[in-house]
């Protein structure tokens, strides 16, 4: 086995390994050997440079946020996250400028053929009837199921026989209305745009359904629902043979 110690001169104590290696300041025993400078100056500084490589070369990003100041670190830090922030600021503000736009459906790119609603001063004035039928019939599809599953509470979680007639007769009425409306729209479509009647339920669909989606409660819908009453009046009275539901002039 290889002998552990190393020796200094005759006589004297022997040397360890683990003794050596922490007198070692990494240059290497020929380097620390040969050299006849200082190879630490006497705060603890590296007294080394290095010479013969290209200006690129030494240069090392990790080393230098390394020894940078605190002073220095921290403005860099500020530095980078700046542009976030301010973006981040712009966002928010635009947000807050256009909460309307936010909240709005996807729009459907308006089409010659479609017959516009006439009605100045109405939530629906100048859009086409088909868009404001499925928009109609999407709020009052989701006012239904919102209804049905207040009634399922009714019977089932807390039975309450008196709330569960109400909530169901409601959850009806509102999903009979949903289908007039959907029958306004898909007959729009066929008539203005000349297509079959499962091309036009698949076209009126994807509003309907965005425009139910928007609301979360019975209160919401209603609300939202406010406008399509006097909407089928105006159908009613420029396209009796569209908007034909009678009962719905007296909703």
């Amino acid at each position: 086995m290889q002998d552990q110690t190393l020796y200094r001169a005759e006589g004297a104590a022997p040397v360890t390994i683990e003794e050596k290696e922490d007198r070692d300041l990494g240059f290497g025993s020929v380097v620390a050997r040969e050299s006849r400078e200082r190879l630490l100056n006497p705060d603890g500084t590296f007294n080394v440079k290095r010479s013969g490589i290209g200006q690129f070369t030494s240069i090392n990003l990790y080393h230098w946020l390394l020894f940078m100041s605190w002073a220095r670190f921290l403005g860099l830090i500020l530095l980078l996250a700046l542009p976030s922030f301010a973006h981040a600021q712009a966002a928010r503000h635009q947000k807050k400028q256009s909460p309307k736009q936010e909240q709005a459906a996807p729009a459907t790119p308006a089409d010659k053929r479609d017959r516009a609603v006439v009605a100045p001063g109405t939530a629906f004035n100048g859009r086409a009837y088909w868009q404001a039928a499925a928009q109609c019939g999407g709020i009052y599809f989701k006012l239904g199921t919102v209804y049905s599953d207040q009634a399922v509470r009714a019977k089932v979680t807390k039975p309450d026989p008196a709330a569960y007639a109400a909530f169901t007769k409601q959850a009806d009425e509102a999903s009979k209305t949903a289908t007039v409306f959907f029958t306004a729209a898909e007959r729009f479509l066929i008539a203005d745009r000349k297509l079959a009647r499962d091309e036009a339920v698949m076209t009126y669909d994807p509003l309907a359904s965005a425009n139910g989606d928007r609301v979360k409660t019975i209160e919401a819908a209603m609300q939202a629902a406010q406008p399509c009453t006097e909407l089928y009046k105006t159908c009613r009275g420029a396209f009796p043979q569209v908007c034909n539901d009678s009962a719905m002039l007296t909703n």
